[in-house]
């Protein structure tokens, strides 16, 4: 829902948006869908293990995206301003 209300021209800036869940029974690290935009963790996603799942993402990110410098992560009930994030 937050894609389709806030990122419908995310192509006009240079940002990478993905999703991210947890799933601790896949084998790999982590499996990106570059196709949705999924980004699964090997690790539980409950609020317990909320932190731990965060640690896992940015550990991920910095695999999967080597030059990029700055990464945001927010929940799915953020209002986001695109050219303000960009302006960032």
């Amino acid at each position: 829902m937050q894609y389709q209300k806030y990122f419908q021209d995310i192509s006009a800036y240079p940002i990478v948006y993905l999703k991210f869940i947890g799933d601790p029974t896949i084998d790999e690290e982590y499996i990106y869908d570059k196709e949705n935009k999924l980004l699964t963790l090997r690790c539980e996603d409950d609020y317990l293990n909320l932190p731990n799942k965060v640690f896992c993402f940015f550990q991920a990110v910095s695999k999967l995206f080597p030059k990029v410098t700055n990464v945001v992560k927010m929940d799915d009930d953020v209002i986001v301003n695109l050219k303000n994030l960009n302006d960032l």
